[in-house]
Parts: C-alpha cells; sequence; structure tokens
C-alpha cells in the first residue's frame, strides 16, 4: 500500500480545499483509474483537516528506499514512477500543478503507510488528539471504495485491521474516553461569545452533515436555541441524531431568511462554492458579528471579515486544540503501544499472503509451514521476517 496525505500540518485551508475530494469526484476518478489498469485498489479520505489517497499498484515493483520513512523528495523520476503517475492524475484531475502536490505531499509506503493509517485512525495525527469523527470519516471513505468495487484484497485487510485496533485502544487506553473535536471546540467558542453578548441563536449550515451535526448538537446540549439547515428528508447522518426541542430546520435554500435571527453562524458544508458571500451577508440585513467556517473549500467569503465582524476557520482552532492534546498527552504512550502492536499484525499478515505464493515456501513440508505460521503470534515484525527467511534459506541448502 502506498499513501499521500496533504495535511494540516503543512497545508494551509487554501491548498487542502484544492485538493479536497467530493464523492462524485471520487467516482469519476476512480472510474477513470480503473479503464487503465494500473490502480487495483483506492481508498480517498478527504476532510477539513486532509486529503490523503490510500492506494495499491497493479504488477509494480516498490519503489523508492527501503528505509520505511516519509518520501516528499523526487530526484530519482525512474525510481518514483509508480508514485508520480498517480500524482499526475489528482493534478489533471482537478486541475492543479503536479508540483504543488510533491511539496506539500507526505508520500509513505509499506509499513510506514500502514503505520500512518493506524495513527490517523487512532486520532493520533488528528488537530485535536483523539478525537471520533477521523474514524467515522476514514470508514465512510473505505465503504465508498467498497460499494464501487474498487478495493484491492491488501487494503480490504488493512482498513478492517485499522477499525479493529482503534476498538483495542478504546478498551484498552484512556485515549479516547473522552473525545473532543473541533466541533466541540467550536460549540464551546461559541457558548463563550453568547455569553459575552448576552444570548443568541446560532445558524449551524449543513448541521445535517459530519460536522455540523457535532456542532449542533453540542449547541443545544448547552441550552443554545440552533437553527439548522438541511438538504435531506431526515435530519441524522448516520452518526449522529440530533435531540431535543431547540433546533429549528429549514432548507439550505432559506438560509438567508434567518440571517437577522441570528448572533452568530457556522458553516459546515461540502459545497464547492461559497455558502455566504459578501454580498449575501451585508445584502440580507445580517445581525451575527462571528462566522465560523469549518469546511474546506472555504464556505464563507473571507471578504466579509472586519473590524466589527470575525471570520475563523478551520486553522483558528488549532490553537485552541493545545490544552486538550496536553491533556492527552499521558495516554499517548499507551495508545501508541496498542498501535504498534495492532500494525505489526497485520504486516505480520500480509507478509504471510505474499510468502505463501512463493516457490520457496510451497517446497516446505506441512510441519515446517505450521510452524512458521505458529512463530507469528509472538514475535515482533523483524524477527518473525528474520526467522522466517532463515527457515527459507536453511531449508533451501
Amino acid at each position: 500500500m502506498n499513501c499521500i496525505s496533504i495535511n494540516y500540518k503543512n497545508t494551509s485551508e487554501e491548498i487542502r480545499g484544492k485538493v479536497n475530494f467530493t464523492d462524485s469526484e471520487k467516482n469519476a476518478l476512480f472510474e477513470h483509474l480503473k479503464t487503465e489498469k494500473k490502480i487495483e485498489g483506492i481508498v480517498i479520505v478527504s476532510t477539513c483537516n486532509r486529503t490523503e489517497f490510500y492506494f495499491d499498484f497493479h504488477n509494480v515493483e516498490k519503489f523508492g528506499s527501503e528505509d520505511d520513512g516519509i518520501h516528499n523528495d523526487y530526484e530519482n523520476e525512474t525510481d518514483n514512477a509508480p508514485t508520480d503517475y498517480f500524482v499526475s492524475k489528482i493534478s489533471g484531475f482537478k486541475n492543479i500543478d503536479a508540483e504543488l502536490i510533491k511539496k506539500y505531499g507526505l508520500f509513505f509506503e509499506g509499513d510506514s503507510a500502514i503505520n500512518h493509517l493506524f495513527r490517523v485512525v487512532f486520532g493520533l495525527e488528528s488537530m485535536v488528539l483523539g478525537e471520533d469523527e477521523i474514524f467515522h470519516q476514514v470508514k465512510e471513505a473505505y465503504l465508498f471504495s467498497k460499494t464501487k468495487d474498487f478495493l484491492s484484497k491488501d487494503l480490504n485487510i488493512i482498513f478492517q485491521d485499522a477499525f479493529h485496533a482503534e476498538k483495542e485502544s478504546k478498551q484498552r487506553t484512556d485515549f479516547k474516553r473522552t473525545p473532543v473535536s473541533v466541533g466541540t471546540l467550536t460549540a464551546n467558542y461559541i457558548e463563550k461569545y453568547l455569553k459575552e453578548q448576552g444570548s443568541g441563536k446560532v445558524l449551524v449550515i449543513g448541521a445535517s452533515g459530519q460536522i455540523g451535526s457535532v456542532v449542533a448538537r453540542d449547541l443545544i446540549d448547552k441550552g443554545i436555541s440552533v437553527i439548522g439547515t438541511t438538504r435531506k428528508t431526515h435530519h441524522s447522518n448516520g452518526y449522529y441524531v440530533i435531540p431535543g426541542d431547540n433546533i429549528e430546520w429549514i432548507p439550505f435554500e432559506e438560509r438567508f431568511s434567518v440571517f437577522h435571527e441570528v448572533t452568530a453562524i457556522v458553516s459546515a458544508t461540502l459545497s464547492p462554492h461559497f455558502t455566504i458571500t459578501k454580498e449575501d451577508y451585508f445584502s440580507s440585513g445580517c445581525n451575527a458579528k462571528l462566522l465560523i467556517d469549518l469546511a474546506v473549500p472555504n464556505d464563507i467569503d473571507r471578504a466579509i471579515s472586519s473590524d466589527e465582524i470575525s471570520v475563523l476557520g478551520i486553522d483558528f482552532f488549532k490553537e485552541l486544540s493545545r490544552q486538550n492534546n496536553e491533556e492527552k498527552k499521558n495516554s499517548i504512550e499507551a495508545a501508541e503501544a496498542v498501535l504498534k502492536e495492532e500494525s505489526e499484525m497485520t504486516e505480520k499478515k500480509l507478509f504471510l499472503k505474499a510468502l505463501v505464493k512463493m516457490p520457496d515456501f510451497q517446497k516446505l513440508n506441512d510441519e515446517i509451514k505450521k510452524n512458521i505460521f505458529y512463530l507469528k503470534e509472538p514475535l515482533d515484525r523483524e524477527t518473525f521476517e528474520k526467522a522466517v527467511n532463515e527457515i527459507l534459506s536453511y531449508e533451501a541448502e
């Protein structure tokens, strides 16, 4: 498996917006890649903080070095030809310069790609450490690829194991016992703002979506009145049901009609266009002086911002997440220990899967094969592979 990650750690909202993929774009890219038959499977995780491509090549030798590290160096174009092919497809599909992807992308392969996926699913790579939303977002991306029949056997194993490992982490560590997300940080910030204003109502554009539903739910739990927009006939996205009577639902198209009623606005949609332009804001008589944009690409026109009007983006919450991350530090080590154990099990499983196809392995008698499989459980990956190779070398002599 290979992975290209473009995420909040070294990439601005603007750049992340250029590589963000909607479901319809994923589907179109999948169909194109299927026709060329060079990619065996792919999962695209695209959120406000990251766009990541996990993919397998058809019958292509592994590229790059053997150090299991991160590759963002393209000096050797021949060695990196497979990944260069994929980068060219992304750049062509999104109409952006390939150099942009090469500059900001983190490139993983083999075991390091597996380890990175596990870290993402665990919430160890999130802006807010231990957040739960990323688990659901990765699982949704995996299921999308599965539905489109574009998962390789290895990708299926790796993602299923990552989901299992995340559950193990929840059971065995405190790392995710009190999950916090950008959505909850947003709700806390709005609560403080409304107290300073005396009171107020909040409009959540996209309240039936992944992030918007978290914000709306947390605001409701705080006793804050919410108006939520939806483009769906139901008000659950499959992960959250927004409870209580403290929310009023309106169609997305009617959002401007309530601008004069609200003190703060949150927008968190998958729209490729602004949900609020500068003209929309001022022509509607909007009273809200706090606008929070949790979408990538941006939902809210930054030209609205002034000394009197605050327009805050997703990166603003990096600072607010630091306190949560400090509190999580003591449990990170335990979570990483579970991750190492579980990811090595996956690596050994894939090693054995490849091993059984080797001619040298087929020549072994059943007792030796049984002993090799028995070795898997108690040994770390490196020791296990070394032991297997020694057995194969000994039998070949």
